[in-house]
């Protein structure tokens, strides 16, 4: 086997050119054979597509946990408003019933597709901020936090703001999720699931 050769690439998929990010990532500096790539054939089990299956999966498996720990974030969120709801509201009840004229309803604000592009932007600005002055030292649950200080400290959390499953990005669902590596993501997936099959397969070159 040719280690100067992108393995990845020759399968359909190589994740250092997918998501390459010229502030956050490097390019991949190996061979993307076209030659190979062209003569890969999708019904033969190759030594080295276990090592790429096993990329794969770990990026996708990053994905879910941090879809997981997002949803855990607005869940706890939500049941924080709920609680604030609940005291706003026996105290309105309170001045209703001493104030005729109090009707005592609120109007719940919706999150906008700007909103949440406001507060991602805050935390990437401090995220290259770090990056740039090499004192990155924010971690992962960090970042979740600061995400959750600047939620609870905005408004409440409706209904329709969820995280999206593909590439974990949080958004409306009254709109279309823009994370700039959405499609990639979605094409990870369909790579894997069907490099998953062949790999049952008992040929082996």
């Amino acid at each position: 086997m040719d280690d100067r050769i992108c393995n990845e690439y020759t399968v359909g998929f190589c994740t250092r050119q997918a998501f390459y990010d010229s502030r956050l990532t490097q390019k991949c500096e190996k061979l993307h054979d076209k030659g190979k790539k062209c003569a890969y054939d999708e019904h033969t089990v190759y030594g080295y597509e276990m090592g790429v299956y096993k990329t794969y999966r770990g990026i996708l498996m990053e994905m879910e946990r941090k879809a997981k720990n997002k949803n855990g974030i607005l869940m706890n969120l939500r049941k924080f408003h709920d609680n604030i709801a609940d005291k706003n509201g026996e105290n309105e009840h309170k001045i209703a019933n001493d104030d005729p004229k109090s009707t005592g309803h609120n109007t719940l604000n919706e999150y906008k597709i700007g909103d949440i592009m406001n507060i991602l932007d805050k935390l990437h600005d401090k995220l290259i901020r770090n990056l740039k002055l090499s004192t990155f030292d924010l971690s992962l649950h960090q970042i979740y936090g600061q995400l959750m200080v600047y939620l609870i400290n905005s408004k409440p959390v409706p209904s329709n703001f969820f995280v999206c499953e593909v590439c974990a990005n949080l958004v409306v669902k009254t709109e279309r999720c823009e994370h700039p590596f959405h499609r990639e993501y979605e094409k990870l997936r369909v790579v894997t699931e069907k490099l998953s099959k062949k790999l049952n397969q008992t040929i082996v070159r």
